[in-house]
Order: structure tokens, then C-alpha cells, then sequence
């Protein structure tokens, strides 16, 4: 009988719940801010889930990044104390304390907090070596579906109603402008962070709040006037084969261990750029690998659904089957 505690109990961890029943889970507990359940039965005192976390074989944490990641790396910590795995979906706490969990990474599931359920940071670690020349990547299921979107001709009032709809923003936000200034500023630079991290082998941490970001509303609106041929993407590439591309609307340029790490509206008519974007639509999220110093090694993709709670759902169970 696999038995599993939940945190959090919004999009994410009520679609995990039912997830996790149709996987033959048992849940012993869930959390939410105001509340802790034991079945259906609501207990007063929430200091007792981590007494009864220690029945669990896997604790989910399912919330939102409501700081820097503070709550989140509590709610971990004080979990694998106890010996007890945690599969999370939670961006800060990996994006901006790896170090502090680093020592834990071997029973924390981590999988969902980058590209969903597209696999994209285990495909990344499979690929990863040292003759890597560049990566190009789209990890923002909603400003990927805004763009694809407009460049069909729909217009940004009503796709961001379809995204709000859907549950692909962030709660509360329905100014399209502010959406994507605060995709690209908070949501895009923890998932680079936890990339850079974990699957790039560099001694140097890298914090999603030392990227500083300059995207503005004029910057947005050129990218929305220009949306057949713009795209947001990540990309990581060797200093020595970094060439700052013209007409790129970049929201930052970091600089790290010998990596030139750039996000941006960047102009699909570039063929690598093209071939990445020509993968994916919609929510979907793509990686695109580039190996050995000249490129010989081949070029690789990774595609799958990056936003929606059901494949973030999905993967979060698919994480926590290996730790039985």
C-alpha cells in the first residue's frame, strides 16, 4: 500500500490527489494554508502532519511560490529530517536555496518544477556532457501560448481570458502586459536556476534573484506587434560561442561559469531558434541540445506539455514511484 501526504491543495494538489487515488495511493494527510485533513476529517492542530508525515512513503508539496522560496525550503527541510522523501513543483526553493538543499537532492522530487511533464531536466542530465556547445529552450507554457496564439491572429484581451480560464497565470493577474513581465521575471529565472543547477555540473550556485531582468511594458508590446516571428526562449552557450544575435528583445544576459545565459522575444527566422518553436505550441515546452564544440554531435529535442495541472500532477507521481 503506498501511502502519500499532500501540501497544498489548490490547481496542482487537488488534480494530485486525484492522480494519486487512480494510482492506488493512499493519502494520509493533506495541508493547506487554514486547514489539515486526516481523510476527510479536519483537525485543528496542523502540528500534526509531520507526526504523521513520518507513515508516508512520499510527501507532495503543491504550492505556489508565495516569497522567494522561504516557505517551501521549510516545508522540505523539516520533511527529509524525518527521512520521508518530497516530490515538489515548487520553483523557489530549489532556485534560490540549492545549496541549503543540495545535501538532500536524493529525496527531493524535483522533476515538475521545470517543463512540467515534458522530462525536461532528466533529458537534459542524460545529454549533458562536457563537449556541450549550446541549449535553447522554451520554459514558459504561458507566454508560449500567448505568443502562438497571437501569431494565429486571436487577440491578447481574449487570449489572456483563455489562459486565466484555464489556469495557465498566475492567480490574481489578468493585465496581459503584467502577466508577462511577471512570467518572465519570476517564473522563467527560477526555472533557468534549477536547470543551471542541476544539470549543468558547475561548482558556482546559481540564484534565480542574481538575474536581473529588463524587460519593459514597451519591450512586451513590441514583442506582441512582431508575434509572427517571436518566440520567448532561454538559451545557454559557451562564452567562446556566444554571438549577441541583432533584433533579439532580451529581458536579461547573465554571465556564469563560462556560460552566456540569454531569455528573450527572440526572432524565430534563426534556423536553430526556428526548429525549437516549429516543435512546440500551445503550453507545450521544448529543449534543444547542440553537442560537441563544432555541433557534430547531433541535435536533440525535447517536447512535451510544460503547463496545466494535470501533467504537473502526472509527473510528481511519476517522481515519487521512484522512491518506492
Amino acid at each position: 500500500m503506498k501511502k502519500a501526504g499532500i501540501i497544498g491543495a489548490g490547481n496542482i494538489g487537488t488534480k494530485l490527489y486525484d492522480k494519486l487515488l487512480e494510482n492506488g495511493w493512499v493519502i494520509k494527510f493533506i495541508l493547506t494554508r487554514n486547514q489539515y485533513f486526516i481523510g476527510d476529517k479536519e483537525l485543528k492542530d496542523r502540528k500534526d502532519w509531520l507526526n504523521m508525515g513520518k507513515d508516508a512513503d512520499v510527501i507532495f508539496l503543491a504550492i505556489p511560490t508565495l516569497d522567494d522560496g522561504r516557505m517551501a525550503l521549510k516545508y522540505i527541510s523539516e520533511i527529509t529530517k524525518t527521512g520521508v522523501p518530497v516530490v515538489t513543483c515548487e520553483k523557489g526553493a530549489l532556485s534560490n536555496y540549492f545549496s541549503e538543499l543540495k545535501p538532500s537532492l536524493d529525496h527531493i522530487g524535483y522533476s515538475a518544477t521545470v517543463g512540467g511533464g515534458s522530462g525536461m531536466i532528466h533529458f537534459l542530465k542524460y545529454r549533458f556532457f562536457s563537449g556541450m556547445r549550446e541549449i535553447h529552450a522554451i520554459v514558459n507554457g504561458t507566454m508560449n501560448y500567448i505568443w502562438d496564439d497571437l501569431r494565429m491572429g486571436n487577440p491578447i484581451g481574449h487570449i489572456v481570458e483563455e489562459i486565466i480560464k484555464l489556469g495557465y497565470a498566475e492567480p490574481g493577474e489578468n493585465d496581459p502586459i503584467r502577466i508577462v513581465l511577471s512570467e518572465a521575471s519570476s517564473d522563467v529565472t527560477k526555472k533557468i536556476s534549477i536547470l543551471f543547477n542541476l544539470c549543468f555540473q558547475s561548482k558556482t550556485i546559481l540564484c534565480a534573484k542574481d538575474i536581473n531582468v529588463v524587460l519593459t511594458e514597451e519591450m512586451v508590446k513590441q514583442a506582441i506587434s512582431e508575434a509572427m516571428n517571436r518566440r520567448f526562449v532561454v538559451s545557454f552557450e559557451k562564452e567562446e560561442h556566444f554571438k549577441k544575435k541583432d533584433g533579439d528583445i532580451l529581458a536579461f544576459i547573465h554571465q556564469i561559469d563560462g556560460w552566456i545565459i540569454t531569455g528573450g522575444f527572440k526572432n524565430t527566422s534563426s534556423p536553430l531558434i526556428a526548429r525549437l518553436c516549429n516543435s512546440t505550441t500551445w503550453v507545450n515546452n521544448a529543449m534543444l541540445t547542440v553537442e560537441d564544440k563544432d555541433g557534430s554531435g547531433g541535435i536533440y529535442l525535447c517536447v512535451g506539455p510544460g503547463a496545466g495541472a494535470s501533467p504537473v500532477a502526472m509527473a510528481m507521481v511519476r517522481d515519487a514511484e521512484t522512491f518506492l
